[in-house]
């Protein structure tokens, strides 16, 4: 598969789950890049950029704008939701060209949170993200309040 179209759909899939749940499937951070949104750790990797035996034993570039799975990482730390959510953002580019992919990124309808940038990246804060997608204040504080309760009880265990 493409690098560009891992990505994106990677980015849409944590986009979907935080809109839906208020967490993401990789914990990565947004950013916008010229070529659209992508999450920040998970760009460096498929660049090369950052060692990491665990990402590297499971794909690898395959020249200079592919990718190859080269063992099956699993799914077992994935909630059945989760992998459809990560199905149906592969589905959403599957079909697209990089030029196809880009231009739906940079569609105002599809990621409101994309800020136009120059060589290099800005971070998009999930507020941001919900807040475009037409969250309230209130559903944006039930959100930070689950969260940091999970985060809370993540510490006690």
């Amino acid at each position: 598969m493409s690098r560009s179209k891992l990505i994106k759909a990677l980015y849409f899939a944590d986009k979907r789950q935080l809109l839906r749940t208020g967490k993401t499937i990789t914990g990565d951070e947004p950013v916008s890049m010229q070529h659209g949104p992508v999450l920040s750790r998970i760009y460096d990797l498929i660049k090369g950029g950052t060692p990491n035996p665990t990402w590297h034993a499971a794909l690898r570039n395959s020249g200079s704008v592919e990718v190859v799975l080269v063992s099956d990482p699993g799914t077992d730390l994935l909630t059945p939701k989760e992998l459809e959510v990560l199905q149906s953002s592969f589905e959403t580019v599957r079909g697209m060209d990089f030029r196809q992919l880009r231009a739906y990124c940079h569609d105002p309808s599809v990621c409101p949170e994309l800020e136009e940038v120059e060589g290099t990246s800005k971070p998009i804060a999930f507020e941001t993200i919900l807040e475009k997608a037409g969250k309230t204040d209130e559903q944006m504080n039930e959100i930070k309040a689950q969260l940091e309760e999970d985060e809370f009880l993540s510490k006690l265990r």
